[in-house]
């Protein structure tokens, strides 16, 4: 791997496709109660949890950020604001470390189109271009759009799962569970306010490898001044791809 090829593996695959593969679906209703509620019910009583995950409020949020893809490691300063409706933005940057690359990476949806910016390098990418640039930086076969969608709360596409059920867990959480093209699908929200807890998501590759998205949220107690979301940490377990953003 020569040239640009080498630049984008190494630093847009580290930071830009690292973020949106693990990054980028996944209620006022009462709660589901411990017996399994199978079939199309499950995708109403799904769709109202989602209605009060923390996700249909604007969530800000400002840190720090770890990425760990591949062999790298890259540490820096994030903002990030999404918005219900499916718009977002993402900013990332890290500083120059013992002669170490500077990071200056955007990331946007903005009515459905999805954009990736590179400030250091000068490089833009749009719409399918940044799918392909996941495929030729990390392998993977998949929609950037939807993975982002997932991690930041989207209804999942409940009505094309299989085995599709929700209970709730001997600690209150209600977890919904299924399957997609026979893989397992998971999505669990907290005991008491119904937040959005974790999320776990069939990730695949150009290589025919199989893995899974594990998303895990933690948000300010209920009752705080700031009851927003406070951690995300996103991990793709088989290959150890890890994600983490912690507000200040």
């Amino acid at each position: 791997m020569t040239g640009d090829r080498f630049l984008l593996s190494s630093t847009m695959g580290t930071v830009a496709a690292g973020l949106i593969c693990v990054l980028l679906q996944v209620g006022c209703a009462s709660p589901a109660g411990r017996k399994a509620i199978p079939g199309r019910e499950t995708c109403a009583v799904l769709d109202s949890l989602y209605r009060s995950s923390g996700f249909e409020k604007v969530i800000i949020m400002a840190g720090r950020a770890t990425f760990d893809v591949e062999q790298y490691r890259v540490r820096g300063q994030f903002n990030l604001l999404a918005q219900a409706n499916g718009d977002m933005g993402f900013e990332f940057s890290s500083g120059s470390l013992l002669g170490g690359q500077r990071e200056d990476i955007s990331i946007s949806i903005v009515e459905g189109v999805i954009r990736v910016l590179d400030r250091e390098r000068m490089k833009f990418y749009e719409r399918e271009e940044v799918d392909v640039m996941l495929q030729d930086a990390l392998d993977l076969d998949i929609s950037a759009q939807e993975i982002v969608a997932i991690v930041l709360g989207a209804l999942p596409p409940c009505n094309n799962l299989k085995n599709k059920k929700i209970h709730t867990s001997n600690s209150g959480e209600v977890v919904f569970s299924g399957r997609l093209a026979d893989r397992q699908v998971r999505v669990v929200f907290d005991p008491e306010e119904r937040r959005l807890r974790s999320l776990h998501w069939p990730v695949y590759f150009s290589t025919g490898e199989v893995d899974r998205l594990e998303a895990s949220y933690l948000w300010a107690p209920s009752g705080s001044e700031n009851q927003g979301l406070e951690e995300i940490v996103l991990l793709i377990e088989d290959r150890r791809w890890r994600i983490k953003l912690a507000a200040n």
